[in-house]
């Protein structure tokens, strides 16, 4: 017995050994230091990859929105769990497509979808729940709301348990209660400071800095929490931005925003400071092609990009 409870003691420390291992050996150590292209998932004969636009990482799993139509459900190393086939539309061509996902504390899955242009929320089991804008709001928000329609949403975002949406329709940033509700919204179409040309993603730091890719105006602009302008992420002149759509930040507070015209990411410092360009990986295996959405796992310290032209996420961290 003494021997069968020295061996499990074993088993335990070296289980914790490797666990903390896993979460620590990518973790970011240096500002100045770039990642690495580490591997890329590319699905499997139950589940390709095809053309990924949106990724997040939640509950230990990799949720990737895929070009057929479907939400591939992954580890963080690829290995393929199940698909989420999106609910809606007779045919596949006239089928919802996903643009980006995120899941909300209680493990709900929110789907931003076109041509139907509306969001789809899933259990975490992937059971259809609804989805709105529609006819009838949920019963626990049963209320219609004036100026809630979702004209043509593409990036997300779960905030203070508030589900933030890029809406290209109307060029603003609406903010719903996770069942429909439309609690606030701003923005609108132009070039001046705070208005927007198709906004994309978004990133929000944990002082409540919201960081959104202002992508046809070539910016990425600063808001407060409360939705108002700051000021904006400039690169070098040498480095200006062209197209930007995914943003993330990484543990020590650096702003990533993958560009998508030059396939590359560019980095900022906490403070807005321009730090470097990654995208290039050894002997061109770690090249983005056309990348998109971006999500930086903290507990592990893996960065996840959806790397569309070459139809697979490509991972990457500081090795």
């Amino acid at each position: 017995m003494a021997v069968g409870l020295l061996g499990a003691a074993v088993l335990s420390v070296f289980y914790y050994l490797a666990v903390r291992d896993y979460y620590q050996r990518h973790q970011p150590t240096s500002v100045y230091k770039p990642p690495r292209f580490l591997y890329p998932i590319i699905g499997d004969t139950f589940g390709r990859v095809v053309n990924p636009l949106g990724v997040y990482v939640a509950f230990g799993r990799l949720f990737i929105t895929s070009g057929n139509g479907q939400v591939a459900v992954t580890s963080r190393e690829g290995g393929y769990y199940w698909s989420l086939k999106l609910a809606g539309g007779k045919t596949k061509t006239l089928g919802p497509s996903p643009r980006s996902v995120v899941l909300d504390r209680f493990g709900r899955i929110y789907v931003s979808a076109g041509p139907t242009n509306n969001i789809l929320v899933y259990e975490y089991n992937g059971n259809f729940r609804y989805s709105f804008p529609q006819r009838i709001a949920p019963a626990k928000d049963s209320r219609q709301v004036k100026g809630a329609k979702v004209l043509n949403p593409v990036g997300l975002g779960y905030f203070d348990g508030l589900l933030y949406v890029t809406d290209v329709g109307d060029q603003t940033i609406k903010k719903f209660t996770t069942t429909g509700r439309l609690v606030g919204k701003f923005g609108g179409p132009g070039i001046s400071p705070g208005k927007f040309s198709y906004p994309n993603g978004m990133a929000r730091a944990d002082d409540g800095t919201l960081y959104v890719a202002d992508s046809n105006n070539s910016r990425v602009q600063v808001f407060g929490k409360d939705g108002r302008f700051l000021s904006y992420l400039v690169p070098p002149q040498e480095e200006r931005f062209s197209l930007p759509r995914g943003i993330a930040i990484d543990k020590l507070g650096r702003i990533h925003v993958v560009d998508t015209l030059k396939s590359r990411v560019f980095v900022f410092s906490r403070d807005h400071k321009f730090l470097f360009t990654y995208g290039a990986g050894q002997e061109n295996e770690g090249d983005l092609a056309y990348p998109n959405g971006i999500f930086i796992d903290r507990d592990t310290g893996l960065i996840f990009i959806a790397d569309r032209l070459n139809n697979r996420v490509a991972v990457w961290a500081e090795k």
